[in-house]
Order: structure tokens, then sequence, then C-alpha cells
């Protein structure tokens, strides 16, 4: 049984309704556990429901990042270390795992099939986000592809801009004079629909770069802040030999500590709103750009 597509927790004759981040007792018509957004919205009491409108409001669910997995995978790839890790660089307070396109994700995918894919994680943002709220979108591999072209799919249905991070994601830039491609971030829908982008990758790495795409995106800037950051080297020599460059291309979740350390050190950083060393319109982050 199930209200508002949660679902009723009957074991133990507990009787509860279980909202993701807190649990209702419907008996008493109480929460047992303080709104993990209430900090967002101090004008309501930290326990109410629905904002005291349940006849048409639905009770809203965390600050969610959402993580992509890539080719041949699935989202049970995302360790808990790994995805505590990634959640440094962004300004959601929530990860969403969940999202699966193992259907379209076999090992010789296209740019189709990761188009289909990015339709169905529109849908799935869409879904599970809360509104007025920042979304991040975190793909490894293929599902990096994903992140871009949903990112621009997103923004045109909405007008909302979202922040992408790409893991070991092989690159696609637009060739010269040739019309732009959805999965290449520095073109003009991209610089609508994206407002941070970070790419983060290693030079082992014999997938990226190797078996498909290139390393490196393109670094263009624009007019209102938006702008490409590759992080360059993610050092994995301690981990990985250059005969295990299939091995290194999974780096982020074998060894976390790897991109840990490059946040420890400051190579790359959260962004932060507005100005702050990191953010879209910090103007060491700005490249001009010729009239």
């Amino acid at each position: 049984m199930k209200y508002q597509g949660q679902e009723r927790q009957d074991e133990l004759g507990l009787n509860w309704d279980s909202f993701k981040w807190r649990n209702y007792d419907y008996a008493i018509g109480r929460f047992m556990n303080i709104d993990p957004l209430s900090e967002k919205y101090a004008y309501q009491s930290h326990y109410n429901f629905c904002e005291n409108r349940v006849i048409e409001a639905r009770e809203l669910e965390g600050l969610e990042a959402f993580f992509i997995h890539g080719t041949q995978s699935s989202p049970e790839r995302w360790t808990e270390n790994s995805v505590n890790t990634i959640m440094q660089l962004t300004n959601n307070s929530i990860s969403n795992t969940n999202f699966s396109w193992q259907n379209k994700s076999k090992l010789t995918n296209d740019s189709s099939d990761r188009k289909e894919a990015a339709k169905s994680l529109v849908e799935y943002i869409s879904t599970n986000r809360i509104k007025g709220e920042e979304i991040t979108l975190i793909g490894h591999s293929h599902g990096g592809n994903v992140a871009i072209q949903a990112a621009k799919m997103y923004y045109e249905q909405t007008g909302e801009r979202i922040d992408v991070i790409t893991i070991a994601t092989p690159t696609y830039n637009t060739p010269k004079g040739a019309k732009p491609l959805m999965e290449d971030p520095n073109t003009q829908l991209g610089y609508k629909a994206i407002k941070n982008f970070l790419s983060l990758f290693n030079t082992i790495d014999g997938v990226q770069g190797g078996l498909a795409g290139s390393n490196y995106f393109n670094q263009l800037g624009s007019h209102d802040g938006t702008y490409t950051r590759n992080v360059g080297v993610i050092d994995v020599s301690d981990f990985y030999s250059g005969y295990e460059f299939l091995d290194a291309h999974s780096f982020d979740i074998e060894h976390p500590s790897t991109i840990q350390n490059a946040i420890n050190s400051g190579d790359i950083k959260r962004p932060e709103y507005p100005g702050s060393a990191g953010s879209a319109d910090d103007p060491k982050n700005k490249r001009e750009i010729k009239k």
C-alpha cells in the first residue's frame, strides 16, 4: 500500500509511511523526523506535511544530484565512498544513483542510443527533482555523454540550467564548420543549458581517448560566465600501470582517493555562487570571446 508513491512500512507493526528522508505516522498525524529541507522553508513548521496542502500538493524530497552509469554498466556501479567523494564537487545534499539506461548501454551504443537514454533521464529528473533547487548530473564514461544531451534537452523544455560533471567520458568535439554535436557542451545550446561543466579523467585510461572519443573537451567560454574546466590529470599512477588502461577507466570507484587528493589540493573545486573561486563567474574561469 502506498500514499503519494511512498511505501507503507508494515514490518514490526510500525505502520509508517516512509517518505525517503523522514517517516510519517498516519495514526497520530505526525512526522518523527525533522524535514531536511526545513532551512529552505523557514516559514513552515519543521514537522508539517505538504505545506499543509494535502489535497493538491506533494511532499518534497531531498536536494538531489543524479548519477548516470556508463556503457555495459548499471546503477550498482556506484559505491558509497565514490558518491560521497564526488558530492563534494556539487551544491547538492542528496545523491540519486537509481537511474538506469542499461537497455541502451550495450558495448556498441552510439549517440542515437544515448539520445534515447537522455530522453529517459529528462523524464526521470522531472519526476524526482525539487522545483527551484539546483540540478547536477554526474555521468561516468558514456553516461557523461547522456548527461550532456539531457542537460540540453531539459533546458529546451524548461529553460533551467544544469551543472554537469563527467568522469572518464569520451569527448566528441564539434568539427569546425560542422553542425553542433549534442554531446559537445561547448555549443551555443550548451552555453545556455549547462551552468558549470567539470571533466574528470586520467591519462592512463585507454577507453576515454583510446577506444572511444578523445580526452579533452574544447575549452571555450561564453559571455554569460558558462565555462568548461578540464581537470587535467587525476594522478592514478600509484594504482595503475600503463598496461592497466582498461582498469583505469573505473578509477573513480576503485580509487576515489585520487579524486579526493585533487579536491584537497585545490585542483578541483565545487562551484560556488556568485563570484567565488571555482564559480562560473570567477574571472579566472572565463574565456574571452572574439566578436
